[in-house]
């Protein structure tokens, strides 16, 4: 898996590319998680444009991100999804949790959107 990370304003974006097998022992996506956890990065964008697979591992450690992150104000948008990740997320009723942007500018705004109906 590759991983760019930039930030948009107080949003980091993540473009992944690759496999996200989180299943195989891989602690690469927990290890991105903790280092946006200690910089005191809450909220996330995470392009899956790229991403040739997701296991149900990652998609578990996506969604405590999520929560994580909502703690503290954030929570995880997801960006440019492949209709394979879409449908898992269907199938398995968390695309409620874990929304999905067509843009970036969607999804970073969003956040502001979620901050003003919160505060």
């Amino acid at each position: 898996m590759k991983v760019v990370e930039r930030l948009v304003g107080d949003v980091a974006v993540l473009e992944l590319a690759g496999k996200l097998d989180c299943g195989a022992g891989e602690s690469y996506f927990q290890d991105i998680v903790e280092g946006l956890t200690k910089r005191g990065q809450v909220k996330v964008v995470i392009d899956l444009k790229d991403v040739a697979h997701l296991d149900t591992t990652c998609l578990g450690h996506l969604i405590a991100a999520h929560i994580r992150f909502q703690r503290n104000r954030g929570g995880v948008h997801l960006l440019r999804t492949p209709a394979r990740i879409r449908q898992l997320l269907s199938i398995v009723r968390l695309d409620h949790i874990l929304v999905t942007f067509d843009t970036e500018e969607h999804a970073v705004a969003a956040f502001a959107v979620a901050t003003r109906k919160s505060g």
